[in-house]
């Protein structure tokens, strides 16, 4: 069965807390299905990444993914499940 590839949604939210110290929270939405090694592999280049670009504290980063089950997620107007059983 062909595989449909989905790009994650993915928001930074910096935000000042009462320290003064700056810190962001980036929230990743996408299908279930990554394994815990492919997350740890992201959230630890996403980490560089802001570190080195927008010079978040890597102590100051949290990083969430939150997975949505295929019946649960849809593409214009068709559930991802309905999509891939329709492709399948």
């Amino acid at each position: 069965m062909p595989r449909l590839i989905h790009k994650p949604f993915c928001r930074l939210k910096p935000a000042v807390i009462k320290s003064g110290a700056s810190m962001a929270h980036v929230q990743i939405t996408l299908l279930e299905g990554r394994t815990q090694e492919q997350k740890r592999r992201a959230v630890k280049r996403i980490t560089e990444v802001l570190q080195e670009e927008l010079h978040v504290n890597p102590e100051k980063l949290t990083i969430a993914f939150v997975e949505v089950p295929r019946d649960s997620y849809a593409r214009n107007g068709i559930l991802i499940a309905d999509r891939e059983a329709h492709h399948g």
